[in-house]
């Protein structure tokens, strides 16, 4: 009898040591030798299923945008069929989930990395270009005959993942009210 096929498996269990110790230690100190002691494997079943370090950083990338991605489209499928817009400012300025620290933590480790990874930096740009692109798009259905869109979602999003990225910091609730405002602010530009 043939054994089981472990791939998937073993794959989601490094990438979840990895990200664990890129929360504890950064992305530059996670070793494989780190990331296998926090996977409870040792550094061989790393290089077997998954890579040497750049293949683990790029596999973790992928995994991270891919996450990111289904976020953005379960966002805008969400956003029903009324007053869309205003339930995407509020969706970009408001709502987060509870390891919103975590995936952000995770998520600029892997920009920093992609000053050097040609890979990593393409994947995360060609992302931030899409997601600006999905939010244009929103733009455009309830102002269709204005200009400005490109910029106005490329503030939207600015403000998306400033906001996103302070989340962690419980600030006062008045920045987070800043963020919705000036986000409205951005949008009714279009209203020119």
């Amino acid at each position: 009898m043939a054994r089981p096929d472990l791939s998937a498996e073993r794959t989601e269990q490094i990438l979840d040591a990895f990200e664990r110790s890129v929360i504890k230690h950064g992305i530059e100190a996670s070793s494989l030798e780190k990331v296998a002691q926090e996977a409870g494997v040792k550094r061989p079943i790393i290089r077997h299923y998954i890579g040497n370090r750049e293949q683990l950083i790029l596999a973790l990338a992928e995994r991270v945008v891919g996450r990111f991605k289904l976020e953005a489209y379960t966002m805008i499928e969400d956003l029903g069929d009324t007053d869309r817009l205003e339930k995407l400012i509020l969706k970009l300025t408001t709502e987060h989930r509870d390891d919103v620290a975590d995936s952000v933590l995770i998520y600029e480790n892997l920009v920093h990395v992609g000053m050097q990874l040609e890979p990593i930096r393409v994947m995360i740009a060609s992302w931030t270009e899409e997601f600006i692109s999905i939010i244009e798009n929103e733009l455009r259905a309830d102002y269709p005959n204005a200009s400005g869109h490109h910029e106005v979602a490329c503030g939207l999003v600015a403000i998306h993942y400033n906001h996103v990225s302070l989340k962690g910091l419980q600030l006062k609730p008045s920045i987070e009210k800043g963020a919705e405002l000036a986000a409205r602010r951005l949008v009714a530009s279009l209203d020119v």
